[in-house]
């Protein structure tokens, strides 16, 4: 697989709230709206020293609740799945920010 390119993935509040309202508008009021990952897990899975880069998959629990999946990307585009993979986001709701304009805009 080829190497994603290398682009600025930077978003602006306005639109960044915008597009997560019209998520939470468009799903039922029980929606999972993001979840929390710890800093030093994060940083541990993405020193590996092949990363380049993370990427994310969408998953279904044992408990039908949707969550991502993150693992590292190796310089040719691929997956370092045999490496650490994240999950298990405390989820919000219940684990929510004070309401903002990203979770409740």
């Amino acid at each position: 697989m080829p190497t994603p390119p290398h682009v600025d993935h930077s978003i602006s509040l306005t639109t960044a709230a915008s597009f997560t309202k019209k998520y939470r508008d468009s799903n039922p009021s029980n929606i999972v709206k993001g979840g929390f990952f710890w800093k030093d897990q994060l940083i541990d899975m993405l020193n590996n020293s092949k990363a380049i880069g993370m990427r994310y998959y969408y998953g279904i629990d044992d408990n039908d609740s949707p969550v991502i999946i993150l693992t590292a990307v190796d310089g040719n585009g691929d997956d370092l799945y045999n490496d650490k993979l994240l999950d298990f986001a405390p989820q919000c709701p219940d684990v929510c920010s004070v309401n903002n304009p990203l979770n409740n805009g």
